[in-house]
């Protein structure tokens, strides 16, 4: 990989020529044509052109790759080859705009080189310049991507290099926090891993077969990345995982699961099914991806079972078909007993493990599709089981390979497939990036060896009574916790003290977080009652309104009658005055009208006597009438003329009230 800030320039230079529509071949032409502008001598051979274009751009191509572009040259008549040495024809080469553009993307990185160095200082960290900044970060991006050499040693965590902890981490948490999200970082950055990765895998492939699709290519996934497509193993898992296996079929790949490897996801999470239900069971979980999930996202058996239930389901949503492993035919399969042996870890001999039966099915099951066929490149392998685990990697390779084997293995690492596809459509997607994202979030996750000691101390505490269960659980969950142990051990390996010191920290935390969620809920509930009460005042306030309203009515009505029956009253009484005095001679009307004047007499009298006037009589039947309606329109209303109480439903007894004017409502209950 180039290691000076100019070379790395030159490998974004690249990217952008990809990106423009120029071929695998096409976009290293402008390298050449600047280094035959520098060239003074008019004949050359390619060993000059390569020294030229490694001066000029500080990256070094293959022989095998000058060779190409110089016959290329020659096609379009600018070149003239005799005798194995190269002429310039009067023909004008074309011109290059590659010093302005590499300037500019020069510029910019030494820009993000300078934003590391900023970054680096807030977190105690220091670079001597930007460009041994951008030299760190160049470095983090090619270490964590998977190369296409097959005798490389795979690393299966981020951590397992040479520099120190702390400064991976730096880089992963520059990456994740300024790099991959859309600030003025990111464009810079995206050009330059994807350049690096793109200069690395094109620079290790035949050229002419970079943008080859897939020939009738089987690709058998294993349980950790069809964990990431399906979303347990966290965001950046997840959406790398599901953009590679779209871009592997969009390549012409066909991706499918062994059904041993679906029995194989639920036997891993029936584990988890079991632990996650008790505080013991949940320390005793491996720290890892699905356990970082299962953990922050408090999953629970319930929840746990509906996954495994409906786990081909979603393993099928993503894109992936489940088969079965097709038939053993022992002429294919070479020698299981020795694979199984390979597969063990050092410390075990038992090759009936069901992980170790797992491998050796999904081996045995590529080599049958292959049928004995070899093949020089992945595009045309026929079949391959494609895992994230560098150590079975190494193991099926060394196997394969004693077997004497050639051709490319059964097996390839999920990063080095997805580069090969990805170099198909490098414009067309961010998966690498995102890939790397993946890769920084497990950079930023506690070491095994402190994660090991952060839970012996848990169980200490818990022990000694000075955290409950419910607290253990709570510190496990934190999202605080990983971070804090992870800049714990940047250093070095952490003693129980500063564990103890995490641990109180987290512990604050929550305690916080549950003070803080207990005020809340209760804010929440005060402004509840409130909201209640109000509620009940502008209900009572609207009946109230409408009982105004009705009695109201009600007044108006038996006004209205009572004038009528007075009315009817007086007529009849002035008809049968002429009955009385005898100007009508009908004996039966006659009679009528002395006997309602008699009555008239008699109520003149009365009044004479008690005060009472006409008028009086008019309103005691107005209130009689207009009670007997309030009676039966306002059924829970104590009347007395103009003056009422709401009294208790059931309660059919008028309660008069003359001392106050006011109307009185019982409140409901809020």
């Amino acid at each position: 990989m180039p290691d000076t800030p100019k070379g790395l320039a030159t490998v974004a230079f690249l990217k952008t020529r990809l990106d423009e529509g120029h071929d695998h071949i096409g976009m290293f032409e402008p390298l050449v044509y600047h280094a035959l502008h520098h060239l003074a001598a008019q004949d050359f051979v390619a060993n000059d052109i390569q020294t030229q274009v490694s001066r000029g751009s500080s990256i070094r191509l293959p022989r095998a790759a000058i060779s190409t572009l110089l016959r290329r040259l020659t096609k379009r008549g600018f070149l003239v080859r005799t005798g194995g040495r190269y002429f310039r024809t009067p023909k004008l080469l074309p011109s290059t705009d590659f010093d302005q553009v590499h300037q500019r993307i020069s510029d910019s990185q030494q820009a993000l080189g300078a934003a590391l160095v900023e970054y680096a200082n807030h977190n105690n960290f220091s670079f001597d310049s930007p460009a041994s900044a951008l030299e760190a970060l160049a470095n983090f991006v090619s270490d964590n991507k998977v190369h296409l050499v097959l005798d490389q040693r795979f690393r299966d965590s981020p951590l397992d290099r040479s520099v120190s902890r702390k400064l991976i981490r730096l880089l992963a948490r520059f990456v994740t926090e300024r790099c991959l999200q859309l600030s003025q970082n990111h464009s810079a950055f995206q050009t330059l891993i994807e350049g690096i990765i793109l200069y690395d895998t094109v620079l290790l492939t035949e050229l002419p077969r970079a943008a080859e699709r897939f020939h009738d290519l089987t690709v058998v996934l294993d349980s950790p990345i069809l964990f990431s497509a399906i979303g347990l193993y966290g965001t950046a898992n997840g959406l790398a995982a599901t953009e590679g296996i779209t871009m592997l079929r969009e390549s012409g790949a066909r991706t499918v699961a062994f059904r041993p490897t679906v029995h194989e996801m639920r036997g891993i999470l029936a584990v988890y099914e079991q632990r996650v239900a008790t505080t013991e069971g949940r320390l005793r979980l491996r720290p890892g991806p699905l356990s970082h999930y299962v953990l922050t996202s408090r999953l629970s058996p319930a929840d746990l079972r509906v996954i495994s239930a409906t786990l081909e389901g979603r393993v099928q949503d993503v894109g992936v078909k489940i088969r079965d492993v097709p038939p053993r035919q022992h002429r294919y399969t070479l020698g299981e007993r020795e694979l199984a042996a390979k597969l063990l870890d050092d410390d075990q001999d038992d090759t009936t493990q069901p992980r170790i039966r797992h491998d050796v099915d999904c081996i045995a099951g590529v080599l049958t599709l292959r049928a004995g066929r070899t093949s020089t490149s992945v595009e045309r392998a026929g079949a391959i089981f494609c895992t994230s685990s560098g150590r079975v990697i190494r193991s099926v390779q060394e196997w394969f390979s004693a077997e004497g084997q050639e051709g490319i293995p059964p097996i390839i690492h999920q990063e080095a497939l997805t580069s090969i596809a990805w170099l198909k459509a490098p414009a067309a997607s961010r998966l690498k990036v995102h890939e790397l994202a993946a890769v920084c979030a497990a950079a930023m996750r506690p070491t095994t060896q402190t994660w090991a000691k952060f839970v012996d101390t848990l169980r200490g505490l818990r022990s000694e009574g000075t955290i409950t269960d419910d607290e253990t659980v709570a510190i496990v969950v934190s999202e605080l916790t990983e971070p804090l142990l992870a800049r714990l051990d940047d250093d070095g390996d952490p003693d129980s003290d500063s564990i103890g010191e995490v641990v109180a920290r987290v512990l604050d935390g929550y305690r916080s977080e549950a003070s803080h969620a207990a005020d809340t809920v209760r804010s929440l509930a005060q402004a509840e009652v409130a909201m209640a009460r109000r509620a009940a005042s502008e209900a009572s306030a609207k009946a109230t309104r409408l009982q105004d309203a009705i009695d109201a009515n009600i007044c108006r009505r038996s006004r209205a009658l009572a004038n009528v029956v007075l009315a009817l009253s007086a007529l009849i009484g002035i008809v049968n005055i002429p009955l009385a005095l005898g100007a009508v001679d009908y004996s039966t009307a006659t009679w009528a009208g002395r006997l309602i004047l008699l009555l008239a007499v008699c109520a003149g009298v009365y009044s004479m006597t008690t005060g009472c006037s006409f008028i009086d009589l008019r309103n005691s039947c107005q209130d009689w009438v207009a009670n007997k309606l309030r009676r039966r329109w306002l059924p829970p209303m104590a009347v007395s003329g103009k003056d009422y109480v709401l009294i208790p439903p059931g309660d059919d007894q008028l309660r008069p009230d003359h001392a106050t004017e006011s109307k009185t409502v019982h409140e409901p209950d809020a």
